[in-house]
């Protein structure tokens, strides 16, 4: 059998800026630029020019700015930088800063917060950032409608906040159309389009959060992104803050996948209610003069990087049917361990291979401090693996903060093809597991007498379990259920279809549910076909002629020790194929001089065996003439065939 790699399409460290994911801390060091043009129109004259930029770096938690310099005499307050020209002359006024900013990442939150929770606990000034706007328009039907079914039976708020994250990141497409868009578009337009860029899916986000009397607000910034579709990777950016009682503004980045935390890549420029604040006002006095704005540019770069984090959870994974065919589905088993003590919401992406297409995009886990949750991740494989390759297909699965984890899928033609049925009633075995209460006391084990069986026999596995439990009255499920008996039990197993299978065996009680999976090749008779053959019709005394054949393995099992004879008049060829996997094309040489006078009878015979020893065997027969055979050829054939007959009496 011949075997497959592969090259795993994933992210990859080409700058520093792409360990900003993998770290707390960073040093940023950012350049803002604006210009602002003046059109005259007969007589005209500019009286003064004021320019307040707002988005500039601001003094937060979790961002300290060290440094911010303008590019030209202005006044520095908290909340913006003004510039001023009086009575200028020139028609083109450039207004800017450079700032260098240490940012850490956000969200420390240790306990429960209940759901909902008294409005007490939200101070009065930033109950403003619980009312709808034009934008977000949190009280129209349509958001009514997907918040209600959010937080229906929801009693704990991290837990709504980030199912209300993962949905919007889920339903809204990232589509950068929406930039060319002239205004911005309120929670209600994103929720019927169910598209947008990073202001839409903040803006839907708030608007669920206010919805369901969470306060929220958005946030801009400038931010630093590896994807492929901005070449100049820093750049503006929105998100969201959360307030949670007793713990204050936590970040929800949706649009990055960072729930309750932001990567060290973010620096905060503005809050505010929508996206209807400016991030520069302008004001002017004079006569016949008309202002034209161009759009800020920003650049930024990392000066420094803090240490790098340690694991933020822990990841295993493996799978839960193996050794798959062409179009199977298979099902992925990851479990996950918060190793803080602080609520962690983790997305999980998979790496990109050509054979293998997960069903979902992404998943994800909602942890507890120090919990551990099991994801299920179904996948398909592709329809077009080649003929009698193995493939090991590599998985590879990883988070934002780049833990990762990998295992293989192995497949091949002969491999067994699950059905997405069959995919759903593992994970369903799975999670009956880990929810009854005494399944982790139970070690339970199940052996096959052997690793194969043939369609005309039966074998049998043998299944032990031990518990310091008293689990009462239990049963074992293989291909058919029966009341379990004593600490050992052997129940047969008959053949069902041809090709590897994972048959699981089930123990079952009122208070447990273990599982056991059995790999076990399940092998029809095992059959050869002759194609293609071509026996010459006749063969002159002076020349050769080949016979050609292609043996195909018609069955699913393999045709082991294969002799393939051709024989006639004292002479034969063999050859030996030990198990036949593909077809195979053979050749025989038939020599003129070595055929009787004027007919021969060629006979071809086929035998192999199976696993088992068990012989099969096949038979033809071809009469070949044997032309231009000269005067004393026919004396030195009789002599011949003469002699041969002697030595076969004799012998």
């Amino acid at each position: 059998m011949r075997w497959l790699l592969f090259l795993l399409l994933v992210p990859g460290v080409l700058a520093l800026e792409d360990d900003l994911f993998t770290r707390s801390r960073a040093t940023i060091d950012i350049n803002l630029t604006g210009s602002v043009g003046v059109d005259k129109v007969g007589y005209a004259r500019l009286d003064f020019l004021t320019v307040d930029l707002a988005f500039v770096p601001k003094n937060d938690p979790g961002q300290l700015v060290r440094s911010l310099v303008p590019n030209r005499p202005a006044q520095v307050f908290t909340d913006k930088v003004r510039y001023t020209w009086d009575n200028p002359k020139e028609t083109n006024f450039e207004y800017g800063a450079a700032a260098t900013v240490q940012t850490s990442s956000l969200g420390q939150v240790y306990s429960p917060v209940p759901y909902p929770f008294d409005i007490r606990k939200v101070p009065v000034t930033f109950r403003k950032y619980l009312q709808s706007t034009s934008l977000v328009d949190s009280n129209h039907p349509s958001v009514q409608e997907v918040a209600r079914e959010l937080r229906e039976g929801e009693t704990e708020m991290w837990s709504l906040v980030s199912k209300a994250a993962i949905w919007v990141r889920d339903n809204v497409q990232y589509n950068l159309s929406t930039l060319n868009v002239p205004a911005s578009k309120s929670a209600s337009w994103v929720l019927s389009t169910r598209s947008g860029v990073c202001a839409e899916l903040t803006t839907l986000f708030v608007g669920l959060m206010r919805n369901m009397g969470i306060p929220a607000r958005f946030v801009s910034g400038v931010a630093y992104t590896n994807s492929d579709l901005f070449p100049l990777k820093w750049g503006g950016h929105a998100w969201a803050e959360v307030f949670f009682p007793d713990y204050g503004w936590i970040p929800f980045d949706v649009t990055f996948g960072e729930f309750g935390w932001i990567n060290p890549g973010h620096v905060k420029t503005l809050t505010s209610l929508d996206t209807t604040d400016p991030s520069t006002r302008f004001k002017w006095k004079g006569t016949g003069v008309q202002l034209r704005l161009k759009p800020l540019t920003i650049e930024a770069s990392v000066r420094s990087l803090g240490p790098k984090d340690a694991p933020f959870v822990d990841l295993d994974m493996r799978v839960a049917k193996n050794r798959v065919g062409p179009g199977s589905y298979s099902l992925l088993v990851i479990d996950i361990e918060n190793n803080r003590n602080i609520y962690q919401t983790v997305e999980l992406k998979m790496a990109k291979v050509k054979e293998l297409r997960p069903l979902e995009e992404r998943k994800y886990a909602i942890l507890p401090p120090r919990g551990k949750q099991t994801v299920f991740w179904a996948v398909k494989v592709t329809e077009d693996l080649l003929k009698g390759f193995q493939y090991a297909i590599p998985l590879y699965v990883y988070t934002v903060h780049n833990e990762t984890v990998e295992t293989t899928l192995s497949a091949s033609e002969e491999g067994y093809v699950y059905g997405f049925n069959d995919i759903t009633k593992e994970q369903a075995l799975l999670k009956e597991e880990s929810d009854k209460k005494l399944s982790g006391d139970v070690q339970f084990m199940c052996i096959p007498e052997k690793p194969f069986v043939y369609k005309y026999e039966t074998t049998a596995v043998k299944c032990t379990f031990s518990t310091p439990n008293d689990l009462g009255e239990m049963s074992l499920c293989v291909q058919q259920c029966t009341p379990w008996k004593g600490t050992l039990m052997s129940v047969p197993l008959y053949f069902t279809k041809a090709g590897f299978q994972e048959i699981t065996a089930t123990l079952r009680g009122e208070d447990v549910t273990r599982s056991s999976r059995i790999m076990l090749e399940m092998l029809d008779t095992p059959a050869i076909n002759v194609a293609d053959i071509s026996p010459p019709t006749e063969v002159s005394f002076g020349e050769q002629k080949d016979l050609s054949l292609t043996l195909e393995k018609t069955s699913f099992a393999k045709p082991e020790n294969v002799k393939v004879v051709l024989s006639w008049s004292g002479h034969s060829q063999v050859i030996d194929i030990e198990k036949l996997g593909v077809d195979q094309p053979l050749l025989f040489t038939i020599a003129g001089e070595s055929l009787n006078r004027k007919r021969t009878l060629l006979n071809l015979d086929i035998t192999w065996e199976d696993k088992n020893g068990k012989q099969y065997d096949h038979h033809d027969k071809f009469l070949v003439h044997t032309t231009d055979v000269r005067f004393y050829q026919h004396f030195l054939l009789f002599f011949r065939d003469f002699f041969r007959s002697v030595g076969e009496v004799f012998s």
